[in-house]
C-alpha cells in the first residue's frame, strides 16, 4: 500500500519536467515494490534481513531473483540506485535527469508495477490494491477498488 500510494503520487508529476524529482520517487518506489514481495512471499533468515534495509534497488533484486520465479528482469532496475543517490546530494557524483532518463525510470516503474501487480495475482488471489478477492477476469470484486486494469 505504501508503493502504491507513492506511485499515484508519480502520477501528479510524471508529465512534468522535474526529472531529478522523478527519478528519486522512481528509485522510491521501486524499493517499496521489492521489500514488500520480499517481506511478503519470502522466509527470511537472520542474514538476509539485512536486504530490506538497504536501498539498493539492485542488492534486493538479487536476493528476490534466487528466491521467486518471475519473468521480470529485476537487475534493470539498478539504475535507480544512483538516480536515487546522484541526484539528492552534491557532489562529484551529481547529475540532473534528461527527460529522456525520467521516461525510462517512469517506463521501468510501470513494468515493475505489473509484474508485481501479476505476481501477486498469481499467488494470492487478492487484489493488489484494497485485498479483497479478484474475479476470474482479474479485475477487482470491490466495486470502489480502482483497480480496473486487472
Amino acid at each position: 500500500e505504501i508503493a502504491l500510494n507513492d506511485y499515484r503520487f508519480l502520477a501528479t508529476i510524471r508529465d512534468g519536467d522535474f526529472y531529478n524529482k522523478i527519478g528519486i520517487e522512481c528509485q522510491q518506489i521501486a524499493e517499496k515494490f521489492l521489500k514488500y514481495l520480499y517481506v511478503t512471499y519470502i522466509d527470511v533468515s537472520e542474514q538476509e534481513e539485512r536486504f530490506i534495509k538497504t536501498h539498493s534497488v539492485h542488492k534486493i533484486a538479487i536476493q528476490l531473483n534466487k528466491h521467486l520465479d518471475t519473468s521480470f528482469a529485476y537487475s534493470s532496475l539498478a539504475i535507480l540506485t544512483d538516480y536515487y543517490f546522484d541526484t539528492r546530494y552534491p557532489g562529484d557524483e551529481y547529475i540532473d535527469l534528461t527527460s529522456d532518463m525520467a521516461s525510462n525510470a517512469l517506463q521501468l516503474i510501470d513494468n515493475l508495477k505489473a509484474a508485481v501487480d501479476e505476481y501477486i495475482r498469481e499467488h494470492s488471489g487478492n487484489c493488489p490494491i484494497c485485498g479483497a478477492k479478484l474475479l476470474s477476469t482479474g479485475g477487482c470484486c470491490n466495486i470502489n477498488c480502482l483497480n480496473t486494469n486487472s
